[in-house]
This record gives C-alpha cells, sequence and structure tokens, in this order.
C-alpha cells in the first residue's frame, strides 16, 4: 500500500485534502508507505498511481485517485473501526469543499504559496489566479471581505454540531477530517487568518487539534524513519 501525498516547505504535507486521509489512517491504526510529491512530479503521479493530483493511493491491482476513494478502500479494508459514519446524513461532502475550501483558498493563498516547494510556487500562482478570476494582488486587497465570507461559511458549518457532538455524528469520522483539515490549512498558512470559531466549534477543534496535528504535520523524514 502506498499513499502519494504532496510535498511541501520545511518536508511537510501542506494540504487539507491529504490531512483527512493522514487523519483516517490514524483513527484505524495503519499506515502505509508514503511517497512525496511535488506539483513538478505530476508526470511520474500519473503514470504509477494514474491520477494527475495528490493524494492518491497504490494498494496492489487497486488505483485510487482522490481522497474519498482512499478513505472508503480504507474502511474495507479494516472495518472495525469505521472512519465514514453517518456523514450521507449529516453532511454535503461536496457543498463542504466548495464553499469551505474556495473561501479559505480566497483568504489565504497569498501566504500558502510560501508553504510550498519553491519550484512548485509559480505554478500554484498562475493555477490559483485561474481558478479564482483574480490576481494574487487583488486577493490580498480584496481580503476583508473574503475573510468575512469565510467567517460566514464557518459559522453555517459549525450548526452541524447542534444535532451530535461531532460532524460525523457520535464518534468523530471523514466529515471532522475535512473540516479540521480545512481549519489547520489556514492556521499553517497565516494563523491571523484563522476565523473566530463558535464556542462549540472552538471546543471541537481544540479537541481535534490534540489529537490530529500530530498525525498531520509529521515530516516525511520522520514518517519514514518510524
Amino acid at each position: 500500500m502506498k499513499l502519494y501525498e504532496r510535498l511541501g516547505a520545511d518536508d511537510l504535507c501542506p494540504s487539507p485534502i491529504g490531512y483527512r486521509v493522514r487523519i483516517a489512517l490514524a483513527l484505524k491504526g495503519m499506515d502505509c508507505a508514503r511517497v512525496p510529491m511535488r506539483f513538478a512530479d505530476v508526470g511520474r503521479l500519473e503514470a504509477e498511481t494514474g491520477s494527475r493530483t495528490c493524494p492518491a493511493m497504490v494498494d496492489g491491482d487497486a488505483r485510487l485517485p482522490d481522497s474519498v476513494a482512499i478513505v472508503r478502500h480504507l474502511d474495507s479494508v479494516q472495518s472495525k473501526r469505521p472512519v465514514f459514519r453517518d456523514e450521507d446524513r449529516y453532511f454535503n461532502i461536496a457543498s463542504v469543499e466548495q464553499e469551505l475550501g474556495t473561501r479559505a483558498g480566497k483568504v489565504i493563498a497569498p501566504w500558502f504559496i510560501e508553504r510550498l516547494c519553491p519550484e512548485d510556487r509559480d505554478y500554484y500562482r498562475s493555477s490559483r489566479e485561474q481558478r479564482y478570476g483574480v490576481s494574487f494582488t487583488e486577493l490580498v486587497a480584496h481580503r476583508s471581505a473574503s475573510e468575512l465570507d469565510l467567517a460566514f461559511t464557518v459559522a453555517r458549518v459549525a450548526t452541524g454540531l447542534d444535532r451530535s457532538p461531532f460532524f460525523s455524528g457520535s464518534e468523530p469520522g471523514f466529515a471532522d477530517a475535512v473540516i479540521y483539515g480545512y481549519l489547520l490549512w489556514i492556521e499553517l498558512a497565516d494563523p491571523a487568518a484563522m476565523p473566530e470559531l463558535p464556542p462549540e466549534m472552538l471546543a471541537w477543534y481544540e479537541a481535534r487539534d490534540v489529537a490530529w496535528r500530530r498525525p498531520c504535520l509529521t515530516p516525511f523524514a520522520a514518517l519514514s524513519a518510524e
């Protein structure tokens, strides 16, 4: 089993999408070989996994091109502690990806670029400027408005804790990993951009941070030494 992950500055994985797979492995007490990949390594990544984006996994004949496929595969391999729980009832993953991910990206992209390998930064800048339809200079100029949009989204997402102690239901699962990953991504890029969390969500985040920060931010060199 090989997990292909985004490599960033300081030998860290800087990807909120990658964090959810690391959290899933931690929840299940599993591990696998890690293959750090720069954006510049896209040719090799596609040749070995069939995917052009990270994370991706290869397990025998299985080629798993994204975090959802990877975590569902991990659940099928080791079913005693499922990571996907009540998401189908409680959590619209596509909506959160679109709203929280996009709004966070607009706030932090000009600062997050420093968390990438130097040879990946030009590509990241051009691809994100194309994605958001504005230059990094404009993102910086409009940051205050983007922060308000992000705060609105966080407040809406936080209502998921009104019905259960975790976004996934009675225990932490994939939904929690998705939301925690985006918040950690914001903090990693620029702590000043971290939105004010409603009290219940702040308590949830602090507890998840104790449990999940280390597996998310363990450098690749330390992983290979374990």
